[in-house]
């Protein structure tokens, strides 16, 4: 205790408050860097990578969604619209080839010229022949299929049209720059989980370590708080036998709070480091968050602009075209075609299994059969009943006729008789026998012809 004077007690307080205030500063300022690393590393850097990795699974989404809309668009613009039609117009084919083949085979049939009228036998070139074809809408039928052919060639340009478009429109588009753009961000981020993956171990190791520089910087602090303590004790306590310091132990503290401040200063310096390494970290992360992000922003336009204008083309486009081939389908020409098979192939099987056997029946089988009733009913039958009752008015006449006056009617002056008989449709078997038989001859060949 002499060896230790007032004056040496005051300068060893002084020593220790300006140490403790210098380490104070320091502790201050090393915990700012440290709260302020960890807001940058842990909230900050969390809050804006999870909130990119939001975007970016957004407009993963979006791309998903456009792919798979353009993928239905391509389905509707080549099956359910050129698909639907080449199939369509190969069973309008199918028909087309059908009734073709029906028409082919009127113009097989062969007609005889007693079987037309006489009316129309002008308007037909009877030299070369006429057929069942020559009776038929032959110009009607060429101006179908005209039109048939028509449509077909300008649904083929409306088709290729429509390709060509979607092409250009939608799918190259969305090829070429929107996906190339899209896989640009992917590998962006791709590079950026990477870069996080490479760099959480050296986070985690900043964090640790500052935690653990914090707890040293506490516990030297506390000793330089201590020692100042035990300074201003021993100024206020100095020269009082009542109470017991040791001052060599305060000189050898008083010498060691340099060592204390020194490593104190030491500390603070690796936490400001550690700070800066922290934000050359975060610099780095923004050098991929912030390309990540431009590309979002640019993709979102190029989404945007190619949703309203290309996709919104192609969809005006499939509209415009369903009105115009409701207006032009195909069923149209079908549904004709097929009333006209159904007509000329009954027309066909007609003529060859009914119309000629009739015309037979009426023209040679029928005549002949009246002829034969009208003979028999005029030579047998109205003969015999006339001439029974000739014989019985004479009979009466005989029997009565003297007692009826003169003045009176005799029954049956007026008897009904057969005086002509003139029947109609007989002419072609009684005028020209031998044309007739060579006519019947001429259809019955025809009629075993087409059996």
């Amino acid at each position: 205790m002499n060896e230790f004077s007032r004056d040496n007690l005051i300068e060893c307080r002084d020593h220790a408050k300006k140490a403790l205030n210098e380490a104070r500063e320091l502790c201050n300022t090393a915990n700012t860097s440290i709260s302020n690393l960890i807001n940058k590393l842990v909230v900050e850097l969390s809050d804006h990578l999870e909130h990119i990795d939001a975007k970016y699974k957004q407009f993963q989404m979006v791309n998903d969604l456009i792919a798979n809309y353009i993928a239905f668009l391509n389905d509707k613009v080549h099956n359910d619209c050129i698909g639907k039609y080449n199939v369509e117009y190969a069973k309008l084919q199918q028909v087309m080839q059908e009734f073709n083949e029906i028409i082919d085979s009127l113009d097989k049939v062969k007609v005889p010229e007693f079987l037309i009228q006489e009316s129309s036998t002008n308007d037909l070139s009877l030299e070369q022949g006429v057929s069942l074809k020559h009776f038929i809408s032959v110009d009607e039928i060429e101006l179908l299929f005209g039109n048939i052919s028509i449509h077909h060639e300008n649904m083929t340009k409306l088709h290729e049209f429509m390709d060509k478009s979607f092409r250009e429109t939608a799918q190259l588009p969305f090829n070429k720059v929107i996906n190339k753009r899209f896989q640009q961000m992917f590998k962006t981020h791709d590079d950026l989980m990477t870069f996080q993956s490479m760099n959480n171990d050296g986070i985690q190791s900043i964090l640790k370590e500052n935690e653990s520089l914090e707890q040293e910087l506490v516990s030297l602090l506390q000793m330089l708080t201590n020692h100042y303590d035990q300074c201003m004790v021993g100024l206020n306590e100095f020269g009082k036998s009542s109470l017991h310091i040791n001052y060599d132990v305060l000189a050898q503290d008083s010498e060691e709070s340099v060592s204390v401040l020194k490593d104190l200063r030491s500390i603070y310096d690796i936490i400001i480091n550690n700070e800066i390494r922290g934000k050359k970290i975060v610099k780095s992360f923004e050098t991929y968050t912030d390309k990540l992000m431009g590309q979002i922003k640019d993709l979102d336009k190029i989404y945007n602009k190619f949703k309203s204008t290309n996709l919104f083309q192609i969809i005006i486009f499939l509209n415009k075209y369903h009105e115009i081939n409701g207006k032009l389908d195909l069923t149209n020409y079908h549904h004709i075609i097929d009333q006209l098979i159904y007509y000329y192939r009954n027309f066909l099987s007609i003529y060859k299994n009914k119309y000629l056997v009739e015309f037979h029946h009426q023209q040679f089988t029928y005549p002949r059969q009246f002829l034969t009733k009208l003979n028999r009913f005029l030579n047998d039958e109205l003969y015999q009943f006339h001439q029974n009752e000739r014989d019985r008015r004479i009979n009466w006449l005989t029997k009565y006729g003297e007692f009826i006056p003169k003045q009176f009617k005799l029954p049956g002056d007026k008897q009904p008789s057969v005086v002509q008989v003139i029947t109609e449709g007989l002419n072609d078997n009684d005028d020209n026998e031998a044309n007739g038989v060579f006519m019947e001859k001429q259809l019955l060949d025809l009629i075993k012809s087409l059996m």
